[in-house]
């Protein structure tokens, strides 16, 4: 595929893992990232890595495999152990929250979060799929495929983004 020179825009994946948390329940909740304003990925260094190309200020269009592209927001604040991250005071883990997340003592194998500023965000039901979408299985890229700039004209229409 013809590559071009990156617009500065990111694509995320967010990964819920259905079934994969103790007692078969999500390891990650797109309702909770909605909701409290974060992007997650644990379970190993090549998980939550990525998450760590992302600065404040950074625009991601965040895509949920299986459904299609369902938020886009702006990084508040860089990537952090779950561990030590407090969302409105309270500390990540003592939120209510759905999904279970990596919550291993081992920095290799646990949650690491970005809070972020939602512009979009709308229920997995709601997400944009379309043929012409970028798509990749990274956390976190900067795509440089020739369809991307596209991509993002054709979220930008659906969801009213300037």
């Amino acid at each position: 595929m013809e590559k071009i020179e990156w617009n500065g825009e990111y694509y995320a994946n967010f990964f819920e893992a259905e079934g994969e948390g103790p007692g078969g329940q999500k390891l990650r909740s797109w309702d909770d990232a909605r909701k409290y304003g974060f992007l997650s990925a644990g379970g190993g260094r090549c998980y939550w890595h990525p998450l760590f190309l992302l600065s404040p200020g950074d625009r991601v269009w965040v895509n949920m495999p299986g459904c299609g592209f369902v938020g886009c927001c702006i990084v508040n604040a860089s990537a952090a152990s779950a561990a030590s991250v407090k969302i409105s005071g309270t500390p990540f883990f003592s939120l209510p929250l759905s999904g279970e997340y990596c919550r291993s003592r081992d920095d290799e194998d646990s949650e690491y979060v970005v809070l972020v500023e939602w512009i979009k965000a709308v229920p997995a039901d709601e997400a944009v799929s379309w043929n012409g979408r970028y798509g990749k299985q990274h956390t976190v890229c900067r795509p440089r495929q020739a369809n991307w700039p596209d991509t993002i004209e054709h979220l930008k229409n659906c969801w009213e983004i300037e």
